[in-house]
């Protein structure tokens, strides 16, 4: 299934003469951290942005079974080290400890709540439609300066059709 969605975006950018970037969401767990054949995977799907994520044990989530999942931090820089090279092949890589994905994402529930990983738990807030962005924001524990130092912001370049 995964490899049929990047067949059919390559397809598209060869087809309209488009520039769809893939990024690509890799979670390291104590079982894939030795895998050493996404090299030639991100290559072969013309990869741009590599996010390689810690796994994340979450009270209530999957913390029943997170010491059998989670490597250990040299397990995790070993496989960042690894791919290192891909870099120096245009693809931007970046590797999240725990520390730096926590409180700084900005999640939104299939409800419509902002939520966010604090302290190795989930917290929500109530319905933005109902009390609004600037209060929602204010009832979850997002730290915009992390967001920003783990590269969070950067530009997506888009031009209308004509």
């Amino acid at each position: 299934m995964t490899q049929r969605a990047y067949d059919r975006i390559k397809e598209a950018n060869a087809r309209d003469d488009v520039e769809i970037a893939v990024k690509l969401n890799t979670v390291i767990l104590s079982y894939n951290y030795r895998e050493t054949g996404w090299s030639d995977f991100i290559r072969k799907n013309e990869i741009s942005r590599w996010k390689i994520f810690k796994f994340l044990p979450i009270t209530g989530e999957n913390d029943r079974q997170a010491r059998l999942f989670e490597p250990e931090d040299e397990d995790f820089r070993s496989f960042v080290r690894h791919h290192k090279h891909l870099e120096k092949e245009g693809v931007v890589m970046a590797p999240e400890d725990n520390e730096e994905m926590t409180e700084s994402y900005l999640m939104i529930t299939p409800d419509g709540r902002f939520y966010q990983n604090t302290d190795g738990k989930y917290f929500y807030s109530d319905p933005i439609l109902q009390v609004g962005v600037e209060v929602a924001l204010t009832q979850i524990n997002f730290q915009y300066d992390k967001f920003v130092k783990r590269g969070g912001e950067y530009e997506l370049i888009c031009e209308s059709a004509p």
